[in-house]
């Protein structure tokens, strides 16, 4: 998950001249880390913890790297307009979150 995220989107995005991002590359990563998260959002469905039955190291790993994802300025893959990003499909990674 981190290897989905770090370098593919959050140094094209933070750690990259806005005048040199190349927003397609961008996007495609956010599509493809989508996926990841449809599987954590899947399993948070039937536990509260990603690996086990109480929180682990996973869990710490997972919510620094959303934290990251929702604080950085992109546009997310679901239900994404120009006014904004809904999370309401995400509600177990949105509760994380708030």
């Amino acid at each position: 998950m981190t290897l989905g995220f770090t370098g593919p989107i959050f140094w094209r995005i933070v750690r990259t001249a806005p005048s040199k991002q190349d927003a397609l590359t961008i996007a495609l990563a956010i599509e493809m880390f989508d996926k990841v998260l449809d599987i954590a959002e899947t399993k948070l469905y039937s536990t509260p913890f990603l690996a086990w039955e109480a929180m682990t190291v996973a869990d710490v790993q997972f919510g620094r790297v959303l934290y990251r994802y929702f604080d950085i300025e992109a546009r997310r893959c679901w239900s994404c307009s120009p006014a904004g990003c809904s999370t309401s499909r995400r509600p177990f990674l949105t509760s994380a979150i708030s």
